[in-house]
């Protein structure tokens, strides 16, 4: 599971990389075949968080996996908003007891999504709502 989510990180994070020497249509290529397999990702992420809740090493490979998607651009808002995975770094957050790299990890999450939310409003008004509960 572990290499699976480094790998899900790593490919998001090197699409826009100037040392793979892509052309822009390539690039494009790429960035819309990871977008059409974004739920698909959303949903094993969900499923590791709801499976491994107590492997915090693991949850920090979640939420830096799911952080590299945002930032690639490529989560709907709707997504966000239906999914309870967007709720565990929140939740992690408010145990005293989390540890730094989690921690670092749950908060880099975090900002990476509201950075997605200030581009759409759509993913914006979602944010809210999850956050308000």
């Amino acid at each position: 599971m572990s290499f699976l989510l480094e790998f899900l990180t790593v490919m998001p994070e090197e699409v826009h990389s100037r040392p793979l020497r892509l052309g822009a249509n390539r690039r494009d290529e790429i960035t819309t075949e990871l977008s059409e397999s974004v739920s698909m990702t959303i949903s094993m992420l969900t499923t590791c968080v709801e499976m491994y809740a107590a492997d915090f090493r693991l949850l920090t490979k979640v939420f830096k996996c799911l952080a590299s998607w945002f930032n690639l651009g490529v989560v709907p808002a709707e997504l966000i908003a239906q999914s309870k995975l967007i709720l565990a770094p929140f939740h992690v957050l408010l145990n005293r007891e989390t540890p730094t790299f989690l921690h670092e990890a749950s908060t880099d999450c975090i900002c990476a999504a509201l950075y997605v939310s200030e581009v759409s409003s759509s993913c914006r008004y979602a944010l809210i709502m999850i956050i308000i509960g």
